[in-house]
């Protein structure tokens, strides 16, 4: 744990406010939560639901995601999003908080996969016969 306070300080991270306006976010919108059905989209399990950043679901959402094109894409396609939808926030600010909450849900997740890990959940068979 110290080794992550200790990189949050060396990226300024530590003292973290979002600078946009908060709406009711999903908090866990990966892929395996979103389905398609009859042209429309629905989300399950809101058990994370919480008023937050904007870009607290979009990040979340990202991890899923390792093409960088289709990453920049999103980021800047999101904020414009977010202007047409009247949720303003300057652009430098939009930045910060992607990168804060980016960075933050990747360290998180990488904890989770670190205890499941510890906990003897070293393959995806393991994890299926224990849920």
């Amino acid at each position: 744990m110290q080794t992550i306070n200790d990189v949050y300080d060396q990226l300024s991270l530590s003292n973290f406010e979002a600078r946009s306006p908060l709406v009711l976010t999903h908090g866990d919108p990966h892929l395996e939560n979103i389905f398609h059905y009859e042209e429309q989209i629905w989300f399950i399990d809101w058990e994370w639901a919480a008023i937050g950043s904007p870009l607290r679901d979009i990040t979340i959402l990202l991890q899923d995601i390792y093409d960088i094109e289709l990453i920049h894409f999103v980021i800047k396609a999101y904020w414009k999003l977010l202007k047409e939808k009247q949720l303003n926030i300057i652009e430098e600010d939009y930045m910060k908080d992607f990168n804060y909450l980016y960075i933050d849900h990747i360290t998180m997740m990488l904890a989770w996969e670190i205890h499941k890990h510890f906990q003897g959940f070293t393959n995806e068979n393991s994890k299926k016969k224990n849920y």
